[in-house]
């Protein structure tokens, strides 16, 4: 029992000291910045592929690449785009057996979060930090699931459209 409650408060006490969501991803992400088109990070990644559905397009890199200090073998990364083709997202995905691990670093890192489900898929989401959105949720991918860790930016100059350019 003493375990356990030492475990739950240094739990607690890591949450309290979280480092705030804008200090890590206010920039950007992989040195590429939020606000970048498709074809700068085409340049950054070159053996990435552009992909599309439905007008929704994205740029899919398949990597290795480390994350958050967790092993990725051949794993995805998204990047997404807004309806003027900037960056405003990125999806890394992680084995389905690294979710929880990932959920107590994320914790531990950036601190206290909120379940949610859309159309029976659970999700977990950090409150918005000036406009980014942290998200750790599965997904479908191939023939299994894939952990997704997901960065969304929210804060790229907004363009105010007027009524003949939308159609009135």
């Amino acid at each position: 029992m003493k375990y356990l409650m030492t475990i739950m408060i240094l739990l607690f006490t890591q949450t309290v000291l979280a480092d705030p969501i804008t200090d890590v991803f206010g920039e950007g992400v992989f040195d590429i910045k939020w606000g970048n088109s498709i074809e700068q990070i085409q340049e950054a990644y070159p053996m990435g592929n552009k992909k599309s559905l439905n007008n929704i397009m994205w740029f899919e890199v398949k990597n290795s690449k480390e994350v958050l200090g967790f092993q990725r073998k051949n794993m995805n990364i998204h990047f997404s785009f807004d309806d003027k083709d900037r960056l405003n997202g990125v999806a890394v995905h992680f084995d389905d057996s690294q979710y929880g691990a990932l959920l107590i670093k994320l914790e531990t890192l950036f601190g206290e979060w909120s379940k949610h489900s859309t159309n029976a898929v659970p999700y977990i989401q950090w409150k918005s930090d000036n406009g980014i959105t942290l998200t750790l949720s599965s997904a479908p991918s191939g023939f299994g699931i894939d952990t997704v860790f997901s960065i969304g930016y929210a804060n790229l100059e907004a363009t105010i459209p007027d009524k003949q350019s939308l159609g009135f």
